[in-house]
């Protein structure tokens, strides 16, 4: 990182050490967080070697290729990747990725489901490697614009071996903002000094969407929203429709079984909140354990609220992070206080209630575990 600007009078407004633009509390959370690492740093080792059962798909053929109505710094599949992520992450279980060298090597089995996130350019033994891995039985879920081409931009016939037909496609509009340097934009362009146009979305089209009853969701339907790439597809007789578009007999939502495994496309880019619904279910279907999960205090998901649980000697270890500017009621679900006692590593004490309320950017470790039996000292 380099803190000094070239020409007297100037300064980066980025930097947290020089720049007026942050405030004290942002800069009290960095040195404070410094100094948390190391003192809770076992504690925080035990997390990144926890397996994942979800994983994104990160092929190299769509880094490699631009689509190209794709302007600025972002392109379509690196915009899918962030949203997906943003989703999956939020459900209390490690998510993780999945390469093009380690697809083709053999996926991971501690995988059960791998999302496909907008991935247009993929190569031949990739997609080889995944249809194998789903007939052994995982879980693959396709979003838009996926599995068009390979890393030469030849167009594959990968769709139809899965019988789906794409007729026809609305796409949102992309725009290159002003260019700037890296260093004078916030967040995560901040250390480059070249000069740096961000990719705006002037247009995205949206629908809403209808699941059929018991199709994917148990009971009455729910209603999902679309915001991005919206298809029209027609699939083979091998397909099950699980959702439509509101007020239209076209399919939004497909499943369908490819040997022992399950596949799901999505003909529409789904919002984050509607993405998490889908992928908190498909965990759920796919048996994946999650042993306590953070919720708000009515039962919701705790908007910018990140967690994941753990198992440390012989109890729970779970973190919550609050990403968000502002305090977040949760709830930990789970917990069994009669029997078990909720230690909040971070402070050093005790929390009475699975309930508690996270303060802006807090990132609080809890180790649950089973209560110490009473000793009557009294003769």
């Amino acid at each position: 990182y380099w803190w000094w600007p070239d020409r007297v009078g100037e300064f980066y407004e980025s930097s947290m050490k020089h720049s007026h633009t942050r405030t004290l509390p942002e800069v009290e959370a960095v040195l404070k967080t410094a100094l948390d690492v190391r003192r809770l740093a076992k504690y925080i080792a035990a997390f990144p070697d926890a397996p994942a059962s979800i994983a994104l798909l990160y092929p190299r053929a769509s880094l490699v290729q631009k689509f190209p109505g794709a302007v600025g710094h972002k392109t379509p599949y690196t915009l899918e990747v962030e949203k997906t992520y943003e989703a999956a992450v939020m459900l209390d279980t490690p998510v993780g990725f999945v390469s093009s060298k380690q697809a083709k090597e053999g996926i991971p089995q501690n995988y059960r489901i791998i999302v496909v996130p907008g991935c247009r350019y993929v190569e031949a033994d990739v997609f080889d490697s995944l249809r194998s891995w789903v007939e052994a039985g995982g879980t693959l879920v396709v979003t838009p614009t996926s599995f068009i081409a390979d890393e030469y931009n030849r167009r594959r016939g990968y769709l139809d071996a899965l019988g789906i037909q794409i007729l026809g496609e609305e796409l949102p509009e992309f725009m290159a903002g002003e260019a700037k340097r890296g260093i004078d934009q916030s967040g995560e362009l901040d250390f480059i000094q070249g000069p740096i146009a961000k990719t705006v979305i002037s247009k995205e089209p949206s629908r809403r969407i209808v699941t059929d009853r018991n199709a994917l969701f148990t009971g009455r339907p729910r209603t999902l929203n679309a915001a991005g790439v919206i298809q029209q597809v027609k699939p083979s007789d091998d397909w099950n429709i699980a959702a439509r578009y509101e007020g239209e007999d076209v399919p939004a939502i497909l499943s369908r079984r490819l040997g022992k495994g399950s596949v799901y496309y999505l003909a529409a880019q789904l919002d984050l909140p509607s993405r998490r619904m889908l992928f908190d279910r498909l965990l759920e279907l796919s048996g994946t354990r999650r042993p306590i999960r953070v919720f708000t205090q009515r039962g919701g998901y705790p908007e910018g609220v990140e967690s994941r649980t753990v198992y440390f000697e012989g109890g729970l270890l779970t973190y919550l992070n609050n990403r968000s500017s502002l305090s977040v009621p949760v709830s930990l679900h789970g917990v069994d206080t009669k029997t078990m006692e909720i230690w909040n590593v971070s402070a050093d004490r005790k929390e009475r209630s699975p309930r508690m309320t996270l303060a802006p950017y807090e990132t609080r470790i809890i180790h649950v575990r089973e209560k110490k039996p009473s000793v009557d000292v009294r003769r």
